[in-house]
């Protein structure tokens, strides 16, 4: 990269790094550490958030489906929709989570079963999550190395050093530094300005690649192809494709069952002001999907410049550089990062490794802090005799986030990646959201749940995990192999026989309901504290309605594709047309978002002031 690209990168990195530190002032207890004091609101929680979620690996992981599988690909961002959107407009877990005023998954547990659970789950949690995020940083470092042309070795002092090693070490340490600091109020205020940076750079990027390659190119290459059906066709069942049909099946279970399984993911949430803004924030969160498309469409424009006659010699050079990578499942992780280094222009290359750097902080440094706190507030505290003072737990708190980061970056330097980047988050999640899903929904929505039909669906759904993931390290190179048993096949069998051992043992276990209205807070004497309830908005009423066409369209589009006989060319017609309406909602909605957020900003700032001149400054208002 040019001079002044790499000042755009190193810029970016300085203002992060500087309003990460300078935020720590607001810090005085666990709750400003780990829930940023009950202050975020809707907006501010929905851009901060989607900056954590949607990080360089996940941005990684989409391009590597979209290139692999085609255009289908992109049904993940409309199904994403129209699942987390029905779960949104219902307040399906979101809201009784933030009801229960737990400041971590494991809390709630321990307040619907018992602190012997809290503890179990702690560990398997802490566990699940170092191993899902341990290729973070490498996925990352590598993409920054090929992106930037940077040579895969260099010597310093005499010694040969791998160039991913450093890339990756930087990622970390920066990434550290805004989670120690500063924790949850650090992150909420530097993940939104790293949002709106990314913003700036899907746009950006998804003009280029479009002057270069556009509909037209990709439309002659999809065609060329033997078999076009499984690249563009959604509805076809089929096993030849990893993100076919039965790809989107899955992830739809997933997301329902899993929603408030993942602790970076419910982090916001329980961060939010009330329990209606929690549920508001979710919604706005999933408005703004397919914000990305503009970076996504590279990917299959990087299927058709690879593929088209028009820019063969060029191709040819990309090819050998992926040729370069042992690892086939690194060579389709790459492809589309190699690409984009050939063809975007100085100024835009720079912007777009300056996006990929904020995606990768953002989450490096919500995960650091999800799994440090998990590890002190689930493990630490509650196996001590004598309770953490507020120094001590915040003390706890810096260290258990320094571990995770320590052993992440080393984890991701040893281990050898053998499948797809979704299939391994799915496995290795369901170490803890396998039995979770059935505990933490049972735990809040059954009176029949019980602590022994917990353990069991723990056991159960971490056990088969763990077993899966040994099994396809060492089996999946085998010629008996299933090709469709992947991670995420193997992540869902495991969330099933969770959920029928959780039923069955909580039936036979079962003496008297639980008081839910307890555990939510929901008793006479609390009702002052909850004037958020109330009924629906306009707003909410307009995204049920959405909600629900959205449903019925893909239902009849299901039916509608398996009894007639769609042409290709016309799923390439729809493609088309989807991406552009994605590409240009995104802008105003964008825009919308940022000056939401700016005001909620504020917000955050007024109610942590006022938090600290309460008498007692280590509590929790809830």
């Amino acid at each position: 990269m040019a001079g002044f690209e790499w000042a755009i990168v190193a810029g970016l990195v300085g203002i992060i790094i500087f309003f990460g530190i300078w935020s720590q002032k607001y810090v005085k207890n666990a709750a400003d550490f780990l829930v940023a004091g009950r202050g975020c609101g809707k907006y501010l929680g929905a851009t901060a958030g989607e900056a954590a979620s949607m990080g360089a690996i996940s941005l990684i992981a989409f391009l590597q489906a979209a290139y692999v599988g085609g255009p289908v690909a992109w049904w993940t961002m409309i199904v994403t929709v129209v699942v987390y959107l029905l779960i949104s407009v219902t307040g399906w877990g979101i809201y009784r989570l933030r009801e229960t005023r737990a400041m971590t998954l494991n809390e709630l547990l321990e307040k619907r079963y018992s602190r012997r659970l809290r503890v179990f789950c702690g560990v398997l949690c802490f566990i699940s999550g170092v191993l899902n995020m341990g290729i973070f940083p490498i996925v990352t470092g590598r993409f920054i190395m090929y992106i930037c042309n940077l040579p895969v070795y260099f010597d310093f002092a005499g010694i040969t050093f791998k160039t991913v090693w450093v890339t990756t070490g930087l990622l970390v340490a920066i990434s550290l530094l805004l989670a120690f600091k500063g924790g949850q109020i650090s992150l909420i205020i530097t993940d939104f300005m790293q949002w709106s940076v990314i913003m700036a750079m899907y746009i950006a990027v998804g003009i280029a690649v479009y002057r270069i390659v556009n509909w037209d190119d990709i439309s002659a290459a999809i065609l060329a192809q033997k078999d076009t059906r499984p690249m563009l066709d959604p509805y076809m069942p089929t096993t030849a494709n990893a993100f076919g049909l039965w790809y989107f099946v899955l992830f739809s279970f997933r997301a329902f069952y899993n929603v408030l399984s993942w602790a970076p993911g419910s982090g916001r949430a329980q961060s939010a002001t009330q329990a209606r803004e929690a549920k508001m924030m979710w919604i706005l969160s999933y408005i703004r999907q397919g914000a990305n498309m503009g970076l996504i469409f590279a990917s299959v424009a990087c299927f058709a410049f690879m593929n088209s006659p028009q820019f063969a010699d060029m191709a040819a050079k990309i090819q050998a550089t992926i040729q370069n990578i042992p690892n086939t499942k690194v060579q389709s992780e790459m492809a589309v990062p190699i690409f984009l280094s050939y063809i975007l222009p100085a100024g835009i290359k720079g912007l777009f490794v300056a996006g990929m750097v904020a995606a990768s902080i953002s989450t490096l440094d919500t995960y650091f802090l999800s799994w440090g706190g998990v590890l002190t507030q689930d493990v630490i505290a509650p196996l001590r005799r004598k309770p953490l003072s507020n120094e001590s737990r915040l003390r706890f708190l810096r260290w258990s986030v320094a571990g995770v980061a320590v052993f992440v970056y080393f984890f991701s330097l040893v281990w050898k990646q053998s499948d797809y980047i979704w299939m391994y988050f799915a496995i290795t999640g369901s170490i803890y959201t396998g039995g979770a899903g059935a505990v933490i929904l049972g735990g809040i929505y059954w009176r029949k749940a019980t602590e022994k039909g917990a353990w069991a669906a723990m056991i159960t759904g971490s056990s088969l995990a763990i077993i899966s993931i040994i099994v396809q390290q060492q089996c999946s190179k085998m010629p008996w192999w299933p090709h469709w048993l992947n991670g995420l096949w193997l992540s869902v069998m495991a969330s099933l026989c969770a959920i029928i051992i959780f039923v069955i043992i909580s039936f036979l276990t079962y003496k008297k309901p639980y008081d839910l209205e307890e555990l939510l807070n929901r008793k006479p004497h609390l009702w002052e504290k909850h004037p958020d309830k109330v009924k629906y908005t306009w707003f909410e009423m307009l995204i049920t309605v959405i909600t629900i066409v959205l449903l019925v369209s893909l239902a009849i589009g299901g039916w509608y594709s398996r009894t007639h006989e769609i042409s290709a060319q016309s799923w390439i017609t729809f493609w088309k047309w989807y991406s552009f309406i994605v590409f240009g909602y995104s802008i105003p909605v964008a825009i919308w978002f940022f000056i939401g957020s700016l005001f909620d900003l504020r917000t955050l700032f007024k109610t942590l002031k006022e938090n600290h001149l309460l008498v007692n400054i280590d509590s929790d208002k809830g």
